[in-house]
């Protein structure tokens, strides 16, 4: 689906918008995601973290924003660096791969990547306020997420003890 949304852009003005519009949609996609996977893993926990990680991740984004008056790219304003919408779509995927590995967060991630390109394409921000953004996201949630237990296991075997980590 991913790969259709990024395929239906093209350089026109009204792909452009278009492209816009779906990046304004997905930047949601990778933290209600995370909420859901939290939810059906009844880890109550994890979802407390991925609330508080995204506001920090927001009160982070939009504080600097505030403070660098950095001007966008079509020169609209002066609150381009870092990306809001990059830094919502990178916050879900960066809290699924701290908590839970980065297995489950494949596809977040590329909800995530389509949101910052969606960004840059519709010339809202550059490239750097992107990445910044992601992180941004990754500070975040190594500061703010535990790795759920599940992901480490320790065993008692008959010859001994086994170790098991899941990435």
């Amino acid at each position: 689906m991913v790969v259709m949304l990024i395929l239906t852009a093209s350089g026109t003005g009204h792909a452009r918008g278009r492209t816009q519009r779906i990046g304004d949609v997905t930047q949601f996609v990778a933290p209600v995601w995370a909420l859901f996977l939290t939810m059906n893993r009844q880890d109550s926990e994890g979802t407390e973290q991925l609330l508080w990680s995204y506001a920090a991740n927001m009160a982070v984004t939009y504080g600097l924003k505030a403070a660098i008056h950095a001007p966008r790219p079509q020169g609209s304003g002066t609150d381009s660096f870092p990306s809001g919408h990059a830094a919502s779509g990178f916050s879900g995927a960066s809290f699924i791969t701290r908590r839970y590995g980065f297995r489950d967060a494949v596809i977040p991630y590329a909800f995530g990547v389509f949101t910052a390109y969606s960004r840059v394409h519709a010339r809202r921000h550059y490239t750097r306020d992107v990445i910044a953004s992601f992180v941004i996201s990754e500070a975040i949630a190594r500061l703010l997420v535990t790795e759920h237990p599940s992901r480490l296991q320790i065993g008692i075997t008959p010859n001994g003890m086994s170790l098991r980590y899941t990435f």
